[in-house]
C-alpha cells in the first residue's frame, strides 16, 4: 500500500483520465469545457501534492536520513527523489496551461472531445511516470503511454487532411523509433546483465577499460531514440510537419511537457546509469546539441508559417538544453532544469497568442499574417513580443536567464568552443525572432485579421506566462534554489 500511496499523484491522473472516458459515453459533448475545467482543477490538486511531497523529502533530508537514495517503489521499477518530483511539477504545471488553452477552445473547436481530454491527462500519466522509471522495462511502457497518445492527438482533427498526414508521419517514425530504442534495451541488458537502473551504476562503476561494443551500441540506440522524441537534429524530420499540421492547442502540448518528459528521463539516464562513462556519452550529446543548434537557427529562416517555424526553434532549444547535459556537472543539472520551467512557460503562452489569429474564422499561421498587427490587436502583438525577446535570449527576460544557466556549466568544464557556437547559433537565431517583431509593427497589414473575442482562460494562460517571462528576474533566487537542490540529489 505505501508504493500506491507514494503514486498518489499518477493515480489522480489515472482516475481523472478514466473519467473523463465513462464521461464521454454518458455525457453530452457540450459538456466537455465543463470536464476540461474539473481535470485543470486536478491537475492543480497534483500539483500541490507534489509540492507537499517535496517539503517533506526536503525536511526528512535535514534531519539526516538518507531519504533520496532509498525510496525505491514496487521493488526498483520507479524512484522518486527531489529531482523527479521537481521534473514532475514542472510537467504537470505546463499541461495546466495546455489543459487551460484546450478550455478556451472546446466552444469553437468541434474537435475537442472528451477522448482528447482522456489522451492527454493518459500522456501525462505516462511522463510523470516515465521521469520516475528506474528499469529498462519500467520505461519503456511509461514512454509508449506518453507516445501513443500523442500519435492520436496529433491526428485528432479527422476533418482535416494535413491533421491526418501529421498523425501518421509521427505514428510510422514514433514506431521506428520504439523498436531502435528497444533493441538498444536488449543491447543494454545484454552485455551489463541487468535493466535496474542501480545495478547498471554498479556494473558500469566496476568496469575496467572500454566498454565492449556491443554496450556501447546500445547505448547510442537508447540516446537515438530519446532525441527522436525530443526533437534533437539529425531526427527532427517528423517536427516541422507534425506541428504544421496538428491542432495549434496540441501542437502547444507536444512542444512543453512531452519535450520535458523525455529531456529529464535522458537526463536521469546518462547521470544515474552511465554517470562513470561520461567521455563515451558526451560526446554523443556534444554532437547533438551542435547540430540541433545549428539546424534550429539555419532552417528557421527560410520558413513562412509560423507553427513550422516553431518547431525548428524548438530543434534549437533542445540543443541548448543538451549542452547543459554534455557538461556532466550539478550546475548543468540545474541550468537544464531552469531552463525546462522557462521553455514550458513561453511556448505555452506563444501558441496561446497565436491561437487568437484569425481571419476569415480560419487560423492565420503564415507570418505575412503578422504585418500589422500592432494596430489592430496591439495587447497581442506586445505579448508575442516578450515571448520572441526571450526565446531569443535577449535580457532581461526569462529566455536570458535560461542560457545563461546553461551556457555557464559548459564554460565552466572548459568547453569555451561549444559555448561560442551556442552564441552564434543565438544570434542568428534572434534574427527570425526580431523578424517577428518587425512585421507586426513596421509593416503594413495586407487583409485584416479578425478582432477575436478572446476567452477568459486564454487571456489568463497568456497573461500569466507573458507575466513570467517579463518579470522572472526580479526575482529569481526560489527557481535557482530548488534547482539545485533537486540537481544535487539527481548528482549525488
Amino acid at each position: 500500500m505505501l508504493n500506491f500511496i507514494m503514486l498518489t499523484p499518477e493515480l489522480i491522473v489515472a482516475g481523472a483520465g478514466l473519467l473523463a472516458l465513462v464521461a464521454g459515453a454518458f455525457t453530452k459533448q457540450n459538456r466537455v469545457g465543463f470536464f476540461i475545467k474539473t481535470a485543470i482543477v486536478v491537475l492543480l490538486v497534483v500539483l500541490f501534492a507534489l509540492t507537499q511531497r517535496w517539503e517533506e523529502s526536503t525536511s526528512l533530508i535535514a534531519m539526516g536520513q538518507n531519504y533520496n537514495d532509498t525510496n525505491y517503489l514496487f521493488g526498483g521499477l520507479l524512484l522518486l527523489n527531489n529531482f523527479v518530483v521537481a521534473a514532475k511539477i514542472i510537467i504537470v504545471l505546463a499541461a495546466a496551461l495546455i489543459l487551460g488553452l484546450l478550455h478556451g477552445s472546446a466552444k469553437t473547436e468541434s474537435w475537442i472531445t472528451f477522448e482528447t481530454l482522456a489522451l492527454m491527462l493518459f500522456s501525462l500519466l505516462g511522463m510523470m511516470l516515465m521521469v520516475a522509471a528506474n528499469h529498462l522495462l519500467s520505461f519503456y511502457v511509461a514512454l509508449e503511454l506518453m507516445s501513443l497518445s500523442l500519435y492520436i492527438l496529433a491526428a485528432s482533427n479527422r476533418d482535416n487532411l494535413l491533421c491526418a498526414e501529421a498523425g501518421v508521419k509521427y505514428f510510422v517514425l514514433g514506431a521506428l523509433a520504439s523498436g531502435i530504442f528497444l533493441f538498444g534495451c536488449s543491447l543494454v541488458y545484454g552485455f551489463s546483465g541487468t535493466a535496474d537502473f542501480a545495478k547498471m551504476i554498479e556494473f558500469y562503476s566496476r568496469h575496467v577499460g572500454p566498454l565492449p561494443v556491443g554496450a556501447l551500441l546500445g547505448i547510442i540506440l537508447i540516446l537515438v531514440a530519446m532525441f527522436f522524441k525530443m526533437s534533437a537534429a539529425p531526427f527532427h524530420m517528423w517536427a516541422p510537419d507534425v506541428y504544421q499540421g496538428a491542432p495549434t492547442v496540441i501542437t502547444a502540448f507536444f512542444a512543453s511537457a512531452p519535450k520535458v518528459a523525455v529531456l529529464v528521463i535522458t537526463l536521469r539516464f546518462l547521470m544515474q546509469p552511465l554517470s562513470g562513462l561520461v567521455v563515451q556519452w558526451n560526446q554523443i550529446t556534444i554532437a547533438a546539441a551542435v547540430a540541433s543548434m545549428v539546424v534550429g537557427a539555419i532552417a528557421a529562416l527560410r520558413q513562412t508559417n509560423i507553427k513550422r517555424l516553431l518547431a525548428y526553434s524548438s530543434v534549437g532549444h533542445v540543443g541548448y538544453l543538451l549542452l547543459g547535459i554534455s557538461s556532466g556537472s550539478i550546475a548543468g543539472i540545474q541550468g537544464v532544469l531552469i531552463y525546462l520551467l522557462i521553455y514550458s512557460v513561453m511556448t505555452a503562452g506563444m501558441f496561446g497568442a497565436v491561437l487568437q489569429l484569425k481571419r476569415n474564422g480560419k487560423a492565420a499561421e503564415e507570418l505575412d499574417d503578422f504585418k500589422g498587427l500592432a494596430t489592430r490587436q496591439p495587447v497581442i502583438a506586445a505579448v508575442i513580443s516578450i515571448f520572441m525577446f526571450s526565446m531569443a535570449g535577449i535580457p532581461p527576460f526569462a529566455g536570458f536567464f535560461a542560457k545563461f544557466y546553461v551556457f555557464l556549466p559548459v564554460i565552466e568544464r572548459g568547453y569555451y568552443w561549444l559555448a561560442v557556437v551556442g552564441v552564434l547559433s543565438s544570434v542568428i537565431a534572434a534574427f527570425y525572432y526580431l523578424k517577428i517583431i518587425k512585421l507586426m509593427y513596421f509593416d503594413e497589414a495586407t487583409a485584416p485579421l479578425d478582432i477575436p473575442v478572446i476567452p477568459f482562460a486564454h487571456k489568463f494562460v497568456i497573461a500569466i506566462t507573458a507575466a513570467f517571462t517579463l518579470f522572472a528576474f526580479l526575482y529569481p533566487t526560489p527557481l535557482v534554489q530548488i534547482a539545485r537542490e533537486a540537481a544535487f540529489t539527481l548528482g549525488q
